[in-house]
């Protein structure tokens, strides 16, 4: 409790530097970590999120949501291919056994896929693009895994929240009786 509290009071909340300002403004910061060794495939918000789903596991059967809140989730890469295939099923794993669902909030407001009139060369601005649309992908693996919702291009995400919590409100649970014990 104490270091969430820290987090949330710290200027630079969720990033993994403070922002720098200088005489000309704002400096960049990198909100992703550096690899350290500790997280080689990127794969540690797989593992966070695992862990989350697993303390839920057990609980009683109440209606369990999370609200992620993210701007971008780990992406394969050709060196660890294999790592993250085996962490985001680990990941997909936990929350089936938890019944938790799962809804995306991407806090980075509205954003447009069209090229803005300050992109520099052509090459750079279909990255830019790609980037996006990718980025907006990855979000959606987990809804689209627990049947939660994904919320993007949205300035005031707030105005869904009940609708999500609505929606979880009510569920179905169907039996099959086995003809044979065997069954």
């Amino acid at each position: 409790r104490d270091r969430l509290r820290a987090a949330i009071a710290s200027p630079s909340m969720g990033a993994t530097a403070p922002p720098v300002m200088t005489e000309r403004g704002l400096r960049e910061t990198t909100i992703r970590q550096p690899d350290t060794g500790e997280c080689p495939c990127g794969t540690c918000a797989f593992d966070r999120l695992a862990a989350v789903a697993s303390a839920l596991t057990n609980a009683p059967r109440l209606r369990k949501v999370m609200f992620l809140i993210a701007s971008d989730m780990p992406d394969e890469s050709l060196r660890c291919v294999q790592e993250f295939r085996e962490s985001r099923a680990r990941l997909h794993r936990q929350l089936d056994l938890a019944n938790l669902t799962v809804h995306v909030f991407d806090p980075l407001g509205l954003e447009t896929v069209a090229v803005d009139a300050g992109a520099l060369p052509q090459t750079l601005a279909s990255a830019r693009r790609s980037f996006g649309i990718d980025r907006r992908a990855r979000l959606a693996d987990l809804p689209k895994h627990t049947g939660g919702r994904l919320l993007v291009d949205r300035n005031q995400p707030e105005e869904l929240v009940q609708a999500a919590l609505d929606e979880s409100r009510l569920y179905y649970l169907i039996g099959v009786e086995p003809m044979a014990p065997s069954d």
